[in-house]
């Protein structure tokens, strides 16, 4: 088993590299500072053919800015607390398989808290998203089974066939979410406001079959 503790400092940090929900929003002319920490295990056990190994690490990611979130300290756009990664391995013979569980943390970010409704110069109104503070929410929990079976046998030349699943359990993972405002008009032609958001997803179940040889 292996444990490592890490901390770092960074003082100053530009806001070059600020996203705001996922996407990249640079604001050149504020400086802040920037502290990662965390603790990182991993444990790795063979039985034979078979071969286990757990991997988890806890980290924190905090930033602040003195001209952003009214000076308070939030979340770095990929703190994510908890990553776990447990494999398994096994082979027998001419066969091959394996197995691998992905969990992290949702990642951080920033909900909306109201709509401020404006009136035009032309007599019409719009409104505009007031957020909450930056990065307050979380996404949900990232969830991956990989699963991959093989089998190889040798006859003059080396050939090899199996098949691999990313994502095998389908899990519907978000990789951001954005909000907009939805007008409606109603049938007296009053206009509505609702805020309304979409979700960007990361790829779902992708199934692989190959065919290998080696002369």
């Amino acid at each position: 088993a292996d444990i490592e503790l890490y901390t770092k400092w960074l003082d100053p940090v530009t806001g070059v590299n600020l996203r705001f929900n996922g996407q990249p929003q640079s604001v050149w002319d504020i400086k802040g500072n920037e502290t990662v920490s965390g603790v990182e295990f991993l444990l790795r056990k063979k039985w034979g053919v078979y071969t286990q190994l757990l991997s988890y690490t806890f980290s924190r990611s905090f930033i602040r800015y003195d001209s952003l979130n009214s000076g308070y300290t939030f979340a770095g756009d990929y703190d994510q607390p908890h990553t776990l990664t447990w494999s398994h391995h096994l082979g027998w013979k001419h066969w091959v398989m394996s197995g691998i569980w992905n969990y992290r943390s949702g990642r951080p970010y920033t909900p909306p808290k109201n709509i401020n409704i404006i009136q035009n110069p032309d007599g019409t109104t719009s409104g505009n998203i007031i957020y909450g503070r930056w990065n307050s929410g979380r996404l949900p929990d990232y969830k991956r089974l990989d699963i991959s079976v093989q089998y190889t046998w040798k006859r003059r030349a080396e050939y090899a066939v199996g098949f691999s699943v990313f994502n095998f359990l389908n899990n519907y993972n978000v990789q951001n979410r954005e909000f907009f405002v939805e007008t409606k008009t109603g049938d007296s032609g009053q206009q509505t406001y609702g805020i309304s958001s979409i979700e960007r997803t990361l790829l779902g179940r992708a199934v692989n079959v190959f065919f290998l040889f080696r002369w």
